[in-house]
């Protein structure tokens, strides 16, 4: 039975309700602890960029913004936050997390209205992203919403992975277009950028976590047709944060109501099994990766081994017709070549 998508009016509907209970969320979530959030880092390097400063010489410890780490976003998450820069701090968190909610809302009801990724809004993930208005749902949204995907240049990996997932020539184009255009209007941050990233060591990938099954993703690959079994694989082989708002990709996994139901119950256990000691944050990040492939991403890789490996794999497609094209002028080149000789 084919099932039509909702109207237009029910899911700008359904997306401004989203963005209307996140912000509330957010301004309630974000009252309750006094360090900075996510989104507030770039909302920091965008003031500095429009003051005439380097953000990547700015931002950082002993440096004149004190920050835990350097900025470790490119610069075309700082131009995201441009628009944001002239709030404050709160109101562009809450703004940022809103926008980020109802754009989310919409890729989710793209296809059908009772889609079980809905969950992800019930998951301790989202709650962890609205808490510390985390990047995850807008790059959910942007991996879904073609017209969007420019944004996944925002996080390289995380965006890598998701156009693994989902291949589009429109993606990468606005994508390459996007950073051209944060080149020349700031021509020294990639090389400022590759410095800061260098001083980092807390990152991670779950492939990595030898000893609670993390090559086991891998066999994600087996479903290599199906998208949700490629975004599986690619983001357990991605260094990032190993923290539960960094999961909020994994529900784009669930495929029916009871998957979704269960993962929402996993990320609350996960955040029940997290050590509250942050002594040595590097140690700790390792061992919330631990939990993270342990309770979430070996669960969506059952899930994935679950299915048939059936998919309309575009990209491939278009390889193989190409190939095919390719190999069939070379072949038919003698012909022509004997006929001109003759």
């Amino acid at each position: 039975m084919t099932v039509s998508p909702p109207s237009y009016p029910v899911r700008v509907l359904l997306a401004v309700a989203a963005a209307a209970v996140s912000s509330v969320g957010a301004f309630y979530l974000q009252g309750l602890h006094t360090h900075p959030s996510d989104f507030e880092l770039v909302w920091n390097a965008a003031r500095v960029w429009l003051g005439g400063e380097s953000p990547y010489a700015a931002i950082g410890p002993g440096l004149s913004i004190e920050w835990q780490f350097p900025l470790l976003y490119p610069f075309p998450a700082v131009a995201i936050a441009v628009p944001f820069a002239f709030l404050s701090a709160q109101l562009a968190n809450i703004c940022f997390v809103g926008l980020s909610a109802g754009a989310m809302a919409w890729a989710i009801t793209g296809e059908r209205l009772d889609d079980p990724r809905w969950w992800v809004f019930a998951s301790f993930s989202y709650i962890e992203a609205v808490h510390v208005a985390q990047w995850s749902p807008l790059m959910i949204a942007a991996g879904l919403i073609p017209s969007l995907s420019f944004v996944l240049a925002c996080k390289p990996t995380i965006g890598a992975a998701f156009f693994v997932a989902f291949p589009r020539w429109r993606t990468a184009l606005l994508g390459a277009a996007f950073v051209l255009g944060t080149i020349v209007i700031y021509p020294k941050w990639i090389p400022e950028w590759l410095n800061t990233l260098s001083h980092t060591s807390h990152m991670n990938a779950p492939v990595a976590h030898l000893r609670v099954g993390g090559p086991l993703l891998l066999l994600a690959l087996l479903r290599w047709r199906r998208p949700e079994a490629r975004l599986l694989a690619a983001l357990a082989c991605i260094p990032q944060t190993t923290l539960l708002y960094e999961t909020l990709p994994l529900f784009l996994v669930v495929r029916r109501w009871y998957e979704g139901v269960a993962l929402v119950v996993l990320t609350f256990a996960t955040t029940l099994l997290t050590p509250l000691d942050r002594t040595h944050y590097d140690a700790w990040i390792w061992a919330s990766g631990e939990r993270l492939t342990l309770l979430l991403y070996l669960p969506c890789l059952f899930m994935v081994l679950s299915r048939r490996n059936v998919g309309d794999f575009a990209m491939a497609n278009w390889i193989r017709d190409s190939w095919r094209n390719l190999t069939a002028k070379a072949e038919a080149r003698p012909e022509v070549m004997e006929r001109g000789v003759a």
